[in-house]
């Protein structure tokens, strides 16, 4: 197996780079109002009940702010955000031009590094937001990350920045005694892997449960249930087994970690890709979950199908 068949050529990094630039001048030219709005402008009315947002977003203007937080008939939100997502794909699967197996813990410690960092960012929120209940700038902060990762997905700008970071310092670092020496990968136990898959599982049954009608929140416990077992289990479970150790952890299990989450970060920017050219209003938000799990999900399944399609093929080497 190529260790690099993951990656691209390197002139993707720098179209990405290009698209990145533009993308932002865009998005900054347009809110100004210096580019004129694509399509039929605003829609009255936000998207949802005046009681579910704060009372500082909700007293805004129609406009182009937050992202089409409001109901927007125009395009320039899609473009924008569309162009972002394709420019750090580009930027994220850009094959250095010094490429080596150090660069490969540089990418693989940065995708764990963004999914922690992540992580905790998105139960930050949902507690300060749905147990703490401290006021409207708290709900602004849930909004702010809700909104941000519904139109440009955080772990994957927090992948490219650490990453770019790492290989800024290793570079800088020169070589010899003091060059940058990148810290081994860090892995929990695999002890407790069955209780995070049970705590897993059991929380997004749970939360496909309160969607569908099929349960409601008990009254003494809405706001400990709605904000923790709703919303912040699940990412911290499919966290942990993410990084959870498996029986044989080497190099080779290294780079299909590696693998498994540069397809993952792919996959979901088609998705994303997808449906911000084809789902608007409403029908968008519907769209939470996918975004905020899809990619812990889809390394989790890519990760052990390639695990498990590599051990009958060694355990039939080991038989000859």
């Amino acid at each position: 197996m190529k260790r690099n068949a993951f990656l691209l050529a390197p002139v993707c990094g720098r179209i990405g780079w290009c698209l990145l630039a533009l993308a932002v001048a865009f998005l900054c030219l347009s809110w100004a109002e210096v580019i004129p709005s694509i399509g039929g402008g605003w829609a009255q009315g936000s998207l949802g009940p005046e009681e579910a947002v704060p009372s500082v977003l909700a007293e805004r203007d129609a406009g182009p702010w937050f992202f089409g937080f409001q109901n927007n008939l125009e395009w320039n939100d899609e473009i924008y955000s569309v162009a972002l997502v394709v420019a750090l794909l580009l930027i994220s699967r850009a094959r250095l031009k010094d490429e080596d197996e150090l660069t490969g813990r540089l990418r693989l410690n940065a995708f764990l590094w963004g999914l922690e960092a992540t992580t905790a960012l998105y139960v930050a929120a949902m507690l300060a937001e749905h147990v703490l209940e401290a006021g409207q700038w708290v709900s602004l902060f849930f909004f702010t990350v809700f909104f941000v990762n519904l139109f440009l997905p955080i772990l994957m700008l927090a992948y490219v920045l650490k990453f770019r970071y790492d290989v800024w310092r290793l570079r800088r670092s020169g070589s010899g005694a003091s060059a940058y020496e990148p810290r081994p990968v860090r892995l929990v136990s695999s002890r407790w892997r069955g209780l995070w898959l049970a705590m897993t599982v059991a929380s997004g049954a749970y939360i496909l449960l309160v969607e569908s009608g099929q349960v409601e929140f008990p009254a003494w416990a809405d706001r400990w249930v709605n904000g923790a077992a709703l919303y912040a289990v699940p990412l911290v479970g499919l966290m942990l087994l993410i990084i959870s150790r498996v029986p044989t952890e080497d190099e080779y299990t290294a780079c299909l970690r590696l693998r498994s989450a540069m397809l993952a970060l792919h996959v979901m920017s088609i998705a994303f890709v997808v449906a911000q050219l084809t789902v608007f209003g409403i029908h968008y938000l519907a769209l939470y979950y996918v975004f905020l799990y899809g990619v812990q999900v889809l390394v989790l399944i890519f990760f052990y199908a390639s695990l498990h399609s590599v051990q009958p093929k060694a355990s039939e080497t080991n038989e000859e």
